[in-house]
């Protein structure tokens, strides 16, 4: 039908808890970060390139959550819409 959109509810919940688990994973991994090591005069240069990486990273464990929950408040969304559809057309035939 033209017009219309149609939301998968598993598969929106499956990204969801995806999208989440790979926040969470990339949160785990950045908990270990290693200690600069010594490279001479590269030394503070490698130093302020590991605590960039390290920035970045925790910017995307927060996108990766917060993109899951945005997920799963339209697959709610979604479904609360459903819902209410179906109760109104409930005995209007």
């Amino acid at each position: 039908m033209a017009g219309e959109t149609r939301a998968d509810l598993p598969t929106l919940q499956s990204v969801a808890g995806r999208l989440r688990k790979a926040g969470e994973t990339l949160d785990e991994v950045g908990s270990g970060v290693p200690a600069t090591p010594q490279a001479g005069d590269l030394t503070p240069d490698i130093a302020a390139l590991v605590g960039h990486l390290t920035d970045v990273s925790g910017n995307l464990v927060v996108g990766l959550k917060e993109a899951g929950d945005r997920v799963e408040q339209a697959r709610a969304a979604y479904s609360g819409t459903d819902r209410a559809a179906a109760a109104n057309l409930d005995g209007a035939f």
